[in-house]
């Protein structure tokens, strides 16, 4: 059975927060621009740019996270940064070129907040299988 890597991200969800007085067209732009600047800022790393200020800022000072691993709660420190590094380093070990937004979908949890699901493109190029797309 072929193992494929798991990305899973938990950006900064307060920024959409309390967008009902704008009404759900601005909620959804929002959004759509969170994840559009997550998806240019993510990039960076992936060709060896480390400016983990910068992907830090993408997150809330405490978050919670969940991956085939578990569920767990973190904090945005020094020690986080430094976990993002080994992450990037990773992603880059098993060939990981580029990964794309696919789609946005918001589910509306109450007329302040809402989930986003968002489908990703990965670009991967091991060797010896050369380049694939692998959907998330």
């Amino acid at each position: 059975m072929e193992r494929r890597p798991s990305f899973v991200h938990v950006v900064k969800f307060a920024v959409v927060q309390d967008m009902a007085a704008f009404g759900e067209e601005m909620m959804e732009t929002s959004v759509r621009k969170l994840f559009e600047r997550y998806e240019r800022i993510f990039k960076q790393p992936l060709g060896g740019d480390m400016d983990m200020d910068e992907v830090a800022s993408l997150y809330a000072s405490d978050f919670t996270a969940a991956s085939p691993a578990g569920v767990m709660t973190g904090t945005n420190d020094d020690q986080f940064k430094q976990v993002m590094v080994q992450g990037y380093a990773h992603y880059r070990e098993i060939g990981t070129k580029e990964m794309r937004i696919r789609n946005v979908a918001l589910s509306p949890l109450n007329e302040h907040h809402c989930v986003a699901h968002v489908a990703w493109d990965g670009d991967l190029c091991q060797a010896g299988s050369g380049r694939r797309r692998d959907r998330f």
